[in-house]
């Protein structure tokens, strides 16, 4: 599983600043968690619109293209003040009759982290690559740069609402 953790241990807005003990307790407050909610739908839309743009490889063949990724993003609270945005590890099953391999059990740590060169014949009309003959292997340069750009995003998005958050929280007390 790809995750990345975010602490917040201090919030501040304008001059005045909060510490945060418990992320939890922060929460209860509808304004505060009304706020982490834009946040938590704001890097879930961001991260469907960068992986159809990252990995358009079958969509341009006219290819089938599933959206197992784009639904594999996952944001929770974890411990006493961290949120963790994670990608879910994500298995495709067999294909039919017909088909260019196996199950995939591993297809996240496969775009994260590339694969090693298959020297088995594919058929491209099946299969997402595109070219006949021998598969060098996956380059996995194109999800560990989207992944980086997406951590400070996310880190943004959260750190700012959780501010916009304890502004409104002191507006309305």
């Amino acid at each position: 599983m790809v995750k990345m953790k975010i602490t917040i241990n201090q919030i501040k807005s304008g001059k005045f600043s909060k510490r945060i003990k418990k992320l939890d307790t922060f929460l209860r407050d509808p304004l505060a968690k009304s706020e982490m909610n834009k946040a938590k739908k704001n890097i879930k839309a961001k991260w469907k619109r960068d992986v159809a743009k990252t990995f358009s490889v079958r969509a341009r063949k006219g290819l089938s293209c599933d959206n197992l990724l784009s639904n594999a993003l996952g944001i929770e609270t974890k411990g006493k003040n961290s949120v963790v945005v994670y990608v879910k590890p994500i298995s495709r099953g067999a294909k039919q009759r017909g088909d260019s391999g196996g199950p995939v059990t591993n297809l996240t740590s496969i775009l994260f982290r590339g694969s090693r060169a298959s020297f088995g014949k594919y058929y491209p009309r099946w299969d997402s690559r595109v070219q006949t003959g021998m598969h060098p292997g996956t380059s996995p340069s194109p999800m560990r740069n989207m992944w980086k750009r997406f951590r400070e995003y996310s880190r943004e998005q959260i750190i700012k609402k959780l501010q916009d958050g304890l502004k409104k929280v002191r507006e309305s007390s």
